[in-house]
């Protein structure tokens, strides 16, 4: 079903995508803006437990599912906004 008034809008995070940090493997502390997405698909990985990395249930003050939250919401953003600019 194709809702036309949702054409042309953004969807708005439930976080502050240049405040929320992620702290890296090597302790680099980086906000989710400003991570690239195959970053961000990797670390998905390790959220559910198929990646590289473990990462333990409470992590930076969230849940996993939290951070998996914020960073599906953070890839859905990035692909409304490729096609805002087209």
């Amino acid at each position: 079903m194709d809702f036309k008034f949702f054409k042309g809008t953004i969807s708005k995070p439930l976080y502050d995508r240049n405040n929320t940090i992620w702290k890296t493997s090597t302790g680099r502390q980086t906000p989710i803006s400003w991570l690239t997405t195959n970053h961000i698909i990797n670390i998905l990985g390790c959220l559910r437990g198929i990646g590289l990395m473990q990462i333990p249930e409470f992590y930076e003050g969230k849940t996993k599912q939290e951070w998996i939250d914020i960073f599906k919401a953070e890839l859905t953003i990035r692909v409304q906004e490729d096609h805002q600019s087209v």
